[in-house]
């Protein structure tokens, strides 16, 4: 009886995923792309693969990694310019709210304690609302 040799992927079918993660990673870099399924669907991956390679791929998963964080990048870009009215009709108060949150979540994020108290037959609730860092 002969002994069953594994034989790893050929040339050809190295060379063929590499061209398939190199249009998902193309995919994910572009300026209208922001979910892995919509980039996927560009790049003709199924999703499954790409999960695939992240786990046994580590160049593929820092690829990854940095594509994502352009994408980041590009939304926070687009976000402060929404927030102060360029290239838009109005600035967005709610929008500059949620980005000051973010970026200064000691002075701006709002900070609530709630404590319980009783033991006598009576319960006393406090809400305390924190200031704002002396920001106001």
């Amino acid at each position: 009886m002969f002994p069953i040799v594994k034989k790893g992927p050929t040339s050809a079918q190295v060379a063929a995923v590499s061209k398939r993660k190199a249009r998902m990673l193309k995919a994910l870099r572009r300026d209208d792309v922001f979910t892995i399924k919509k980039a996927c669907e560009i790049a003709g991956v199924d999703p499954t693969c790409h999960y695939d390679w992240l786990k046994a791929d580590k160049g593929y998963e820092l690829a990854v990694v940095e594509a994502v964080e352009l994408q980041v990048q590009r939304l926070e870009q687009s976000a402060n310019e929404r927030a102060v009215g360029i290239n838009v009709k109005a600035p967005s108060d709610l929008l500059t709210m949620f980005l000051l949150n973010a970026k200064r979540p000691a002075i701006y994020r709002p900070q609530a304690r709630a404590s319980f108290e009783g033991g006598d037959g009576r319960v006393t609730f406090t809400l305390s609302l924190g200031d704002a860092g002396g920001a106001l």
